[in-house]
């Protein structure tokens, strides 16, 4: 018979797919896009319940760390539509704990970058640059060039909407420099 953390576990897996699959036929775009955020809002109290579990297990057992760390990028454009940006902050902080605590570089640069768009969201713009700015070295130590482009134009964004925009258009600069570079 299987553990209730089991069970959380596997709960928390389905409903993290289901997230998966919203969020791929929003990609498709299209009638696609309706049929994605229809599975989300149809199942979203489930899937709310596992990211909540993944949450509150992820200190102490290292498959809930990883599910609570896959939860707000498996469903990035579906919950960017449906989600507060309080709400992505509280799933985005959890998963940024999680992707320290399995010392997973990738997310944890991509919830620092989230965590700072989603602090824009909310007019928050410096704490968004010191979100951004950690993003931006981590993607700098792990050589990864889009997200370093990325992490560059988010930061343009944030003084942009700081009205420092010599800083705006430097970042901005940078950020365009690096996606010719890659071809993107």
């Amino acid at each position: 018979m299987p553990t209730l953390t089991e069970i959380g576990q596997r709960h928390a897996a389905f409903y993290l797919s289901v997230l998966r699959t919203a969020h791929r036929l929003h990609q498709q775009g299209g009638v696609n896009i309706n049929r994605g955020l229809a599975i989300f809002d149809l199942e979203r109290a489930n899937i709310e319940a596992a990211q909540q579990w993944a949450a509150a297990n992820a200190a102490t057992n290292r498959g809930a760390a990883v599910l609570c760390c896959e939860f707000p990028d498996a469903g990035a454009l579906v919950l960017e539509l449906r989600q507060t940006p309080m709400e992505r902050i509280r799933w985005l902080e959890a998963g940024l704990a999680a992707a320290k605590r399995l010392e997973h570089a990738y997310y944890t640069g991509a919830h620092l970058g989230n965590l700072g768009l989603a602090h824009l969201a909310t007019g928050d713009a410096r704490k968004a640059i010191a979100y951004h700015q950690e993003h931006l070295a981590i993607a700098q130590q792990i050589g990864n060039r889009r997200s370093a482009g990325n992490a560059l134009g988010n930061l343009g964004m944030a003084f942009a909407a700081l009205g420092k925009m010599p800083e705006a258009i430097a970042h901005y600069e940078q950020a365009l420099a690096i996606h010719r570079e890659i071809g993107n």
